[in-house]
């Protein structure tokens, strides 16, 4: 007698729910129209100043919103409607992002606002998407629902990179901006067709409430050596992180000659290194502990980072001795 094995269910059959299917759909468009502006302003910004430092203040006006404004984001969603506050954020940054156009040409400490300001409406909307996620989609559909959103949103930012520098290289790099205000409006449309139930919050919101719940998330933070660790880890790789999307662009367009689109493209296959190495460590995650995996990883960038610095490094003296000795110097096909 032989017994029917039961199919497992496709992970794909969570789009049959009209809610996630929505909230994938603004979630993809938005998250690509994010990386457009993002690569377009440090572009942007390069080509006015030319300075590194200028690319690095931009990538500090994205990032310090993340600090300033996300401690009290989070407790603010808990307590107010969050499809009100998503559709809002996105008609805000929808509206800032059409504006970067009129006023950059004008001032450039414009743009800085402008990428501040859209950045710190950014901290309301994440955990009101993140916090919603689990109710459009079932128990046994979370998991796939989870995967699907991670995916697509290293997959939309890979193509919104190397659109950006398509556009930046071959068209008025304005309308990256324009691209991106349209995909916070389709992003907002998507919001509002989702039925989210409202939640009751279970304390009145207060600034004396806000600071309450921070003092105890730092607690907790600090008193877990797990966290602590991961903590401190975690703000050395950051700022390692900084420093080399800082030095990037103008590397890139500099020492390797590279266009603004090769740049983009370069950006973009970073996105889709994160999807491949994502769908890996799905099937291997289970052979070693987390903190091993976090050491052989960030143990592998910096051994990659350094093989990188020094084959280039190899290149530029060959070209130099090259150019130096001219026709006389013996030519040979390899490296």
């Amino acid at each position: 007698m032989t017994t029917a094995r039961t199919a497992s269910p496709s992970p794909f059959a969570v789009f049959r729910n009209r809610s996630f299917s929505l909230l994938w759909t603004g979630q993809l468009v938005s998250t690509m129209g994010s990386a457009l502006t993002s690569l377009a302003a440090s572009i942007y910004i390069y080509r006015l100043t030319g300075s590194a430092l200028s690319v690095g203040l931009m990538l500090m006006a994205t990032a310090a919103p993340s600090l300033l404004v996300g401690l009290f984001a989070g407790v603010f969603v808990d307590r107010y409607d969050r499809k009100k506050i998503m559709v809002t954020a996105d008609i805000l940054r929808a509206i800032l992002i059409l504006l970067i156009p009129l006023l950059a040409p004008i001032n450039v400490i414009w743009l800085y606002v402008i990428v501040m300001l859209t950045s710190a409406i950014g901290q309301f909307f994440d955990p009101a998407h993140e916090s919603i996620l689990p109710e459009v989609a079932s128990d046994e559909d979370l998991s796939a629902a989870n995967s699907l959103i991670a995916i697509s949103q290293f997959g939309s930012t890979a193509v919104g990179f190397a659109a950006a520098g398509l556009i930046a290289s071959a068209a008025n790099i304005n309308w990256a901006f324009y691209f991106d205000a349209i995909t916070f409006v389709i992003s907002a449309l998507c919001v509002y067709l989702i039925n989210v139930k409202s939640i009751q919050a279970e304390e009145d919101t207060s600034v004396a409430v806000v600071i309450k719940n921070l003092r105890a998330g730092v607690r907790q933070l600090f008193s877990t050596p797990v966290l602590r660790s991961l903590f401190s880890v975690q703000v050395v790789v950051l700022i390692s992180f900084g420093l080399s999307n800082t030095l990037l662009l103008p590397f890139a367009l500099k020492a390797l000659n590279a266009t603004e689109f090769e740049y983009g493209l370069q950006e973009g296959l970073t996105s889709i290194g994160f999807v491949l190495a994502s769908l890996l460590m799905a099937k291997v995650f289970d052979r070693l502990q987390a903190g091993a995996w976090l050491a052989i990883s960030f143990l592998g960038m910096g051994l990659i980072g350094i093989v990188y610095k020094l084959r280039l490094r190899w290149i530029a003296w060959k070209t130099r001795i090259l150019t130096h000795l001219g026709p006389t110097f013996p030519q040979t096909g390899g490296q």
